[in-house]
């Protein structure tokens, strides 16, 4: 197993969630620049799309829909596809003091088919979950929250990863796997607000409304959006980590 990045956390029978936590924020600010660097390579596509679908699209009635919606769709496949990819560069640079970005992204990708189908089966599980009656929804998505480092750091397939997560996030830690991510989420979601909720919003009415008489997002606005993106995009990404890590060792790797 390989050992997690030099003063990450106290022995785990010392380690509280807010250390959990806090070891986090400690490896994104130790490694800030080269994950910054990997998010935002990995969200420029798509926001360059969006800038052209805006400028494109952006209030003219005469634009068939089909079109818009034919842009849309590429370019939430293709989000879709570069989050996968960060996911996976993000774990392993977490775990890997000194990582190169170029060697994150291969990583990553290297990855890609396994954290795809991982998280597209995970989402439906949580999907079905919230359907009925919602708690069953958050417990799945707490016992399934380590399935990506897994798969990265433990080389795990799409079933060995979900059982992975289960045992070391489920079985008799799951408070503790919750408060950590809730902590962590709560801190994602203050940076989120400032500086991505408003042109998230104006883009989803784009959306709704349509292209005819929609007012897209300003460049501002959009700028905006793709900066939250980046800073937030790893934090949850190493809590995961540190919280994989933190599991682990408590429980063992077998």
């Amino acid at each position: 197993m390989q050992e997690p990045a030099p003063g990450w956390l106290k022995r785990p029978s010392e380690a509280d969630t807010t250390d959990l936590v806090m070891a986090a924020v400690r490896t994104y600010a130790g490694q800030a620049g080269r994950l910054w660097a990997v998010a935002a390579v990995l969200s420029a596509p798509s926001a360059l799309l969006g800038l052209w679908i805006g400028a494109a699209y952006g209030g003219t009635a005469a634009v068939p829909p089909a079109g818009y919606l034919a842009a849309i769709a590429a370019v939430g496949l293709l989000t879709a596809a570069l989050n996968v990819v960060a996911l996976g560069s993000v774990t392993r640079m977490a775990d890997t003091p000194g990582l190169r970005v170029g060697q994150a992204l291969a990583a990553g990708l290297a990855c890609f088919w396994r954290l795809a189908g991982v998280g597209l089966l995970t989402a439906l599980l949580v999907a079905v979950g919230l359907i009925c009656l919602v708690i069953p929804g958050i417990y799945l998505a707490v016992a399934l929250s380590l399935v990506t480092p897994a798969v990265v750091l433990g080389g795990a397939g799409v079933r060995a990863a979900m059982r992975t997560s289960y045992r070391l996030a489920a079985r008799g830690t799951f408070w503790r796997a919750a408060e950590t991510l809730l902590l962590a989420a709560i801190a994602t979601t203050v940076v989120a607000w400032a500086l991505g909720v408003a042109p998230a919003f104006a883009s989803v009415l784009q959306v709704m409304r349509g292209p005819g008489g929609a007012v897209p997002p300003s460049l501002g606005q959009q700028l905006l959006a793709y900066i939250g993106k980046v800073l937030t995009l790893p934090f949850g990404t190493i809590v995961a980590v540190v919280l994989y890590r933190d599991l682990e060792a408590r429980k063992g790797a077998g």
